[in-house]
């Protein structure tokens, strides 16, 4: 398994926008794609602290990526504290696909709207250069000021970017939800999808980094992820 000094350092392979075909995944080159079914596949990637990441079997025999809880890692800005980042891949533009199960840990909750219960949350991550350097998209229950936004981290904490966004989304309890994200440097343009690949729930303009990483983790909670399909190449709208 690797371990955080990796995170830094660029992986060896380097999938740069290579396609400009027609809209639509087809169009785009199939850079990474892993459905958890190979005990090896936790080997794909990074984390913050690993010993919290596992692979886990249900009892239907699927497989998946499994974050037993949000550990006690301090970010050197304030920023999410559960990261794990796909080490093969480097992308500029792109169009990421995947399945993700938020898991609510346990919190002093005040009620239905405590601001915990407010803030159940997945993110995702692109041109993560370093610990102090990427984007995020928090996609969270309910919106507010830091929650359900798309953030950028540059060596400082984490500022929203976010253009447009709807009210939140429903994580459900134990449920597996689809998630896409799209990103064009070229038209300044970062889209967040959650169930309806139709309507994006956020949307951000900014290109401070232009190529990175991908990953996956939540600010302060855990989560599961599974069957990741990311497509590289020049996105068209």
């Amino acid at each position: 398994m690797k371990n955080w000094n990796k995170i830094n350092v660029y992986g060896l392979f380097v999938f740069l926008a290579l396609s400009c075909g027609q809209p639509g995944n087809k169009s785009k080159e199939l850079g990474y794609s892993q459905d958890f079914e190979s005990a090896n596949a936790i080997g794909d990637f990074s984390f913050v602290e690993p010993d919290l990441w596992q692979i886990v079997t249900d009892s239907s025999g699927n497989s998946y990526l499994d974050a037993k809880d949000r550990g006690s890692y301090q970010p050197p800005f304030r920023s999410p504290f559960l990261i794990a980042l796909i080490d093969s891949v480097i992308v500029s533009d792109f169009v990421l696909e995947a399945d993700l199960m938020q898991k609510q840990v346990a919190h002093d909750c005040q009620g239905e709207n405590c601001i915990f219960c407010m803030h159940r949350d997945m993110c995702v991550f692109w041109a993560f250069r370093d610990s102090s350097h990427y984007y995020y998209a928090h996609i969270a229950r309910r919106g507010d000021d830091v929650a359900h936004q798309v953030h950028i981290v540059n060596d400082a904490p984490r500022t929203p970017v976010t253009v447009r966004r709807n009210e939140g989304v429903d994580w459900g309890v134990n449920v597996w939800k689809h998630v896409k994200v799209v990103r064009s440097v070229k038209d300044t343009l970062l889209q967040v999808f959650f169930e309806d690949m139709q309507t994006p729930v956020l949307e951000a303009r900014d290109n401070t980094f232009t190529s990175g990483r991908i990953g996956f983790g939540s600010f302060d909670e855990a989560g599961s992820i599974d069957n990741i399909m990311l497509y590289t190449g020049e996105v068209k709208e």
